[in-house]
């Protein structure tokens, strides 16, 4: 036999209310549910509107075109909206109309500085010059290393080298004559040593005399080299014997006592000072055809320096797009390394072997000619470096920057091992982003910034960067070092360059940066996503031109007319905005994705995007909720046992993107106070509650004491979320506390059959919460695990009946009244529906009394606050 409640006075049969404000609610539901019909597409209007090109969001784009006509500096846009609103898809669609224009595009490049070669010469160039400057270049190198290889060769063949040395000879050979005069006048002589540098061997008229140079010329002629001759002097020694005595055989002759040391230092002074008038005449004698023959190299490097060039020379003086100043600082350049070539030209030349032409003495080449690092570094020097190419582009560029450091936005300096130590140079640099961008467009994620920011602290020194540079339209390529390898060897100019950022960004986000006014001066331009459309026409129309281009794109199956009729309902939800359709883009993608791989038909049915969505919404967490509560881990009564200061609210957990509703106890306990009336609330007590709960519990303070007036004063009131461990906050429980009050300080029974969610005004209004789907499928899942679905409901906010698109069992719950929504609009209704007894009217009674007429305020007998109010008289009378 099935129980019987009392409920209000009502007999509740089966566990349903036969209150006639509950039908009366539930009949209103119904007849809302009834003309929020579903959105039916025929297969004429899909083949019609997937031939039109979905263009994002309109209102966006519009505004995004204005701003990107505006040329000032300043106007970079700020596009506020949440992930998936299509933003990135609006920018670019609003970019093809201003990238095609004609604006003048520009190659950045990088060359040495001969003049200050840590400060690299960074210039525009019309775009294309940088590839021709790099081919001018490449082809003076090569005609550089060619017609210098021939320098040598040419210089031994050149006549002017020949005659200087003929003339040279000609000069040694009177030299050799006075040279010869002058040792034998002296009364020295030359000898040929048979053995080299110093030795011990006596040289006697007897055994060497024929060694000595007149007797050798008599023989030979005079072609015999007089240099290969060295000076002695004939010396009768104190044993009565000649000698030859050379200056390196003094101390021998000496120790020997063969002479004495006034003749050694005689000997040593007349040989030394015919020695040194030789090396000096032969000296300058060198250093003369040297000196001309010097002359002669560089004449001839400096016509195969100017001839290499030719190539640069035309191209500076030809090219009619660069400006004067470009010009100016090209010619400067060509000059600089013109002189370096002239400098280094040796490193180029074949080594040759050199003939002294005095002593006829071979020397192999200098070690300068043999340094191939040298010669290296010498080439990359007259290399560029174009850090921005846009030879053979049409449009203005559009940079989409995810990996966003301080290298990657503003150029990095790479560094290279030579002899031992790290350098760089003008090859070494690497445009950023910013530079990359010049004359168009830089998009930007505020969230990939942060994301560096957790990678490597760096997110904010970048942001700040670039709002420096935006201020200043210039910036400085240079290094970032975490790893302390020290200073790079150069250092960029401030280089200008022109470009419109684009920063995507979140609305708190944007209101946080706006506090600045550096940003608010960098970012004058805001644009502004809109997360959901109204249901129009036009809406749908593009909503399908959506669907249609990302099956196109991706390669997925079609989307029947049913399953777009799905994807719409979806999109009304995901909304949370009654009537209006979601614009998160990306997550109706992700659906149509997830549909696509369950499929297994022609199209994407109505039931493959039912599958795709529940796979979705699946959540462990969500899972061990309903597990709690139904185990009673988490007490929930669903029994519709009346109980008095005890009901049941309602929440929302979002996880990971994944939004479900939870059941959580309200209880409440009242007791006579000794101050002013008070609402206490324990998780506000133990710091569990947010400022917004706070507050609801204030306005509830207020509006019981607007009720009950004088007798409220002394009340202390505690409630409670029973169960909470992780803090509570929102106002949507305001309807909830109230209610729970009023039943326990009248001693009212709820019964246990009934949920509600709702916000509440100081007025007593009913005010929309969000989350209300999830709140509603949350409690229509705990009654049906706990096995009693017939007579349960749910009271919320008449103005969140427009927002409700309930999953399809709930649906069909509802149609065969097993389960019950109540909108309501005042507070007092949603008393009524469950104590089921009106809440009441204040009436006012004159009575004529001793003091004269006075005026009581009073509820009936019958109705909910009545029995308050007699409550609290009866505190009073105790007292």
């Amino acid at each position: 036999m099935k129980k019987k409640y009392i409920h209000g006075g009502i007999i509740m049969k089966n566990r349903g209310t036969t209150s006639t404000m509950a039908e009366q609610k539930r009949t209103r539901y119904k007849d809302l549910l009834s003309r929020n019909k579903k959105i039916i597409i025929t297969p004429e209007e899909m083949n019609r509107i997937k031939s039109e090109e979905w263009l994002g969001q309109k209102s966006a784009l519009g505004q995004l075109e204005r701003y990107l006509s505006i040329e000032s500096p300043r106007h970079n846009i700020a596009a506020i909206g949440g992930h998936g609103t299509g933003r990135m898809k609006t920018i670019r669609e609003a970019l093809k109309k201003y990238t095609q224009t004609e604006a003048a595009l520009e190659d950045l490049i990088a060359l040495h500085n001969p003049n200050e070669p840590e400060c690299p010469i960074c210039i525009w160039v019309p775009a294309g010059f940088g590839k021709k400057l790099r081919e001018a270049l490449g082809e003076v190198t090569k005609n550089l290393k060619d017609a210098l290889a021939l320098v040598d060769i040419n210089l031994h063949k050149h006549p002017e080298k020949k005659k200087a040395e003929a003339e040279s000879r000609m000069k040694m050979d009177s030299f050799e004559k006075s040279y010869e005069e002058r040792v034998y006048g002296s009364g020295l002589c030359l000898i040929m040593r048979m053995q080299s540098g110093r030795d011990e061997k006596r040289y006697t008229p007897e055994a060497d005399g024929k060694n000595e140079y007149k007797t050798v010329r008599a023989t030979a002629g005079p072609t015999i080299n007089i240099f290969g001759f060295s000076i002695a002097k004939l010396v009768t020694a104190t044993d009565q014997k000649q000698y030859y005595i050379f200056t390196d055989q003094l101390d021998q002759y000496k120790g020997e006592k063969l002479i004495d040391a006034e003749t050694a230092e005689n000997i040593y002074a007349e040989i030394m000072n015919i020695a040194e008038w030789r090396d000096a005449e032969s000296e300058n004698e060198h250093k003369a055809v040297e000196s001309r023959k010097e002359d002669i190299r560089k004449s001839l490097e400096n016509e195969a320096i100017n001839t290499s060039f030719a190539p640069l020379d035309a191209l500076i003086s030809d090219e009619k797009n660069i400006s004067p100043e470009t010009k100016a600082i090209l010619a400067s350049y060509e000059t600089g390394i013109k002189k370096m070539a002239g400098e280094y030209a040796s490193l180029f030349s074949i080594p040759i072997a050199k003939i002294d032409p005095i002593s006829g003495q071979s020397f192999a080449p200098t070690i300068s000619q043999q340094d191939p690092e040298k010669k290296e570094e010498v080439m990359r020097r007259m290399q560029v470096n174009t850090l921005v190419d846009n030879g053979g582009v049409n449009t203005r560029p559009v940079i989409v920057e995810k990996d966003i450091d301080r290298g990657n936005m503003f150029g990095r300096i790479h560094r290279k091992a030579m002899r031992g130590v790290y350098t760089s140079d003008h090859m070494s640099l690497k445009a950023g982003s910013i530079l990359r961008a010049h004359n168009g467009f830089l998009i930007l994620d505020f969230d990939d910034i942060m994301s560096n920011f957790i990678k490597s602290y760096d997110g904010a020194a970048t942001f700040m960067q670039l709002l420096e540079s935006l201020s200043e339209q210039k910036l400085e390529i240079k290094n970032f070092d975490p790893y302390g390898l020290g200073p790079t060897q150069v250092q960029t100019p401030k280089i200008k360059f022109k470009v419109k950022v684009i920063l995507l960004l979140g609305y708190y986000t944007y209101t946080g940066l706006a506090e600045s006014e550096t940003f608010r001066n960098a970012f004058k331009a805001r644009v502004e996503f809109d997360v959901s459309a109204e249901n129009t026409k036009e809406t749908i129309e593009q909503f399908i031109a959506f669907t249609h281009k990302i099956t196109e794109d991706e390669g997925l199956r079609p989307v029947s007319e049913d399953g777009m009729t799905e994807l719409l309902g979806f999109s009304k939800r995901l909304c949370h905005v009654g009537g209006k359709f979601s614009l998160n883009y990306g997550t109706l993608a992700d659906v149509i994705r997830e549909a696509h791989y369950v499929s297994d038909s022609d199209a994407i049915t109505g039931t493959h995007i039912e599958e795709a969505i529940a796979h979705k919404k699946k959540s462990l967490i969500a899972e061990k909720e309903l597990e709690a509560r139904k185990r009673l881990d988490i007490i929930i009564r669903t029994d519709g046992e009346p109980r008095i200061g005890e009901m049941t609210g309602l929440g929302v957990i979002n996880f990971g993107g994944v939004r479900f509703g939870i059941t959580s106890r309200a209880t409440a306990n009242v007791s006579p106070g000794t101050g002013s009336f008070k609402v206490s609330d324990v998780d506000t007590e133990v710091k569990l509650a947010g400022q917004i709960y706070q507050k609801a519990i204030g306005i509830i303070s207020s509006y019981l004491k607007s009720k009950f007036g004088e007798g409220a004063e002394k009340v202390d009131a505690q409630f409670v979320m029973e169960q909470s461990y992780s803090g509570v906050d929102g106002d949507s429980a305001s309807a909830l506390t109230f209610c729970t009050l009023i039943s326990e300080l009248g001693q009212i029974p709820i019964p246990q059959c009934f949920a509600i969610t709702g916000s509440m005004s100081m007025k007593g209004d009913m005010e929309p919460i969000g989350g209300v789907n999830e709140k509603v499928e949350g409690y229509f899942d705990i009654c049906r695990e706990h096995g009693y679905p017939c007579s349960h409901g749910i009271i919320i906010p008449e103005q969140n009946v427009k927002d409700l698109s309930l999953r399809k069992d709930v649906l069909k719950a509802i149609q065969e009244d097993t389960f019950h929504i109540y909108p309501v609009t005042k507070i007092e209704e949603a008393v009524e529906i469950l104590m089921g007894i009106p809440a009441g009217e204040k009436k006012i009674q004159k009575k004529i009394g001793i003091d004269g007429p006075k005026v009581i305020e009073y509820y009936e007998d019958h109705t909910a606050y009545g029995k308050v109010q007699e409550r609290l008289k009866s505190w009073k009378t105790k007292k």
